[in-house]
């Protein structure tokens, strides 16, 4: 049985794009990274600000949806407030307005702005150590192997690109045979953000000892990946290549679950019944 790829809306499903439920999801991120930093938010509230601006944003043509600010902990750290927000997004409105902005980015150069995402990037990336347990970091390692994979995927992306050629062009045998797993970063990084936050629950559980847990994670990582949200650039059935074999999610899910049971075995097991009875 074939089916579609890439061409969700042919079968019926609405050409969706992954954008706009990770860029939800990074709010949700936020928000929990803003609490960490001592700002509780309603999550519910600010997930309805971003709907209704959003909305907005899109009957006056603007193709982009609304995402909460990254960086909280950065931000906060160099003294802005609401009023920094309230006054950048004003700034921006001004000069959008006026067809500032077009002269701006062409007198300032992109490495100019740089620094300060370097910045706040630190900042974020320190926090993700600083306010879980010291047990839980090799957890969020895991977790951010996603996005170095899709980080890594688009600079090759940019690369071949101008050397006009493409991955597909060279073959996936070329470039393995000189040490670039490109097809292998490709699916890791699809979906980076849903697949950091699966990738970083199992370690996390797996750490804790918690393989039911862990086990109910990789399964809706599996799920996530059938249909294209994880591993995937595009939302539909079967999405990721190789999909028949089993997964990685799929062989985590399973050995969890194996090492669950022999957990729970192991525990009621009597004390002395694995000695041979004389």
């Amino acid at each position: 049985m074939k089916l579609w790829k890439n061409k969700p809306h042919e079968a019926g499903l609405p050409a969706l794009s992954g954008s706009p439920v990770l860029s939800e999801i990074g709010s949700m991120i936020n928000v929990e990274s803003a609490e960490a930093a001592g700002d509780a938010y309603p999550t519910t509230s600010v997930l309805t600000a971003d709907g209704v601006v959003s909305l907005i944003g899109c009957l006056m043509g603007n193709p982009f949806i609304n995402a909460v600010y990254i960086g909280h902990p950065g931000w906060k750290a160099m003294g802005g407030r609401i009023g920094y927000s309230a006054a950048t997004g004003l700034m921006v409105i001004l000069l959008a307005w006026f067809g500032v902005i077009a002269v701006l980015l062409a007198f300032i150069p992109v490495v100019a702005i740089s620094p300060i995402l370097l910045y706040i990037g630190m900042l974020i990336g320190a926090q993700a150590y600083q306010t879980t347990p010291s047990r839980h970091a090799p957890a969020v390692v895991l977790a951010l192997t996603p996005h170095l994979a899709a980080w890594c995927k688009t600079l090759m992306d940019g690369a071949l690109g101008a050397a006009g050629t493409s991955a597909a062009a060279i073959g996936m045998e070329k470039l393995g045979a000189v040490g670039v797993l490109y097809h292998g970063l490709e699916v890791l990084g699809g979906g980076s953000i849903l697949a950091g936050l699966v990738l970083g629950a199992i370690g996390a559980f797996v750490i804790e000892r918690k393989f039911t847990e862990a086990s109910a994670f990789a399964a809706a990582g599996a799920v996530l990946t059938f249909f294209g949200f994880m591993h995937g650039e595009s939302i539909g059935l079967a999405v990721t290549r190789r999909w028949r074999r089993p997964t990685p999610s799929w062989r985590a899910s399973f050995t969890l679950w194996s090492a669950t049971r022999n957990s729970s075995r192991s525990r009621l097991r009597p004390e002395g019944s694995d000695r041979a009875s004389g």
